[in-house]
């Protein structure tokens, strides 16, 4: 006699799993946002981020070679889970991405002297001394050790 073990089809990925989504920008809080930006490579890697859904460190390590402007689309190599995929470059953030390559000449999408990218640290200090300046800095909550948590932040 044969025993034949279930399997459960089209299971959801995070059934059991508390999701939380994340908290997003209103259009008048990404102009607060981006009007409060004075470094235009800290715009620019924002920019990136949050029209493209890309996390903290995909930004940093984003390379020149992998956005694709005839297609639109931007090769995230090794993102989360190590794995690659594709994001499509808005058509509306493309002329400000043509222009940030005809001004730098780097390897990496955001140059910097590093051989490695742009630190997440120095970023995310960025972005969130941005955010204050801005009146976006809103405290959430705290963890169970008291650490402060804010309702915007960077993708990890």
């Amino acid at each position: 006699m044969a025993f034949s073990k279930k399997l459960k089809r089209g299971r959801d990925q995070y059934e059991g799993k508390g999701r939380i989504l994340p908290n997003v920008f209103n259009k008048k809080q990404l102009l607060e946002l981006f009007t409060a930006i004075e470094e235009t490579d800290i715009f620019i890697a924002c920019l990136l981020s949050l029209f493209c859904g890309l996390r903290i460190s995909e930004v940093c390590q984003l390379k020149r070679q992998d956005v694709d402007l005839v297609d639109c689309k931007i090769k995230v190599v090794q993102g989360k889970g190590s794995k690659d995929r594709y994001v499509m470059l808005p058509s509306s953030i493309k002329p400000v991405i043509e222009k940030w390559f005809r001004i730098t000449e780097s390897e990496y999408f955001i140059p910097t002297t590093s051989n490695s990218g742009i630190s997440t640290a120095y970023l995310s200090l960025k972005f969130r001394s941005y955010l204050k300046k801005a009146g976006l800095l809103i405290e959430w909550h705290k963890t169970s050790v008291g650490q402060k948590r804010h309702l915007y932040s960077f993708i990890h």
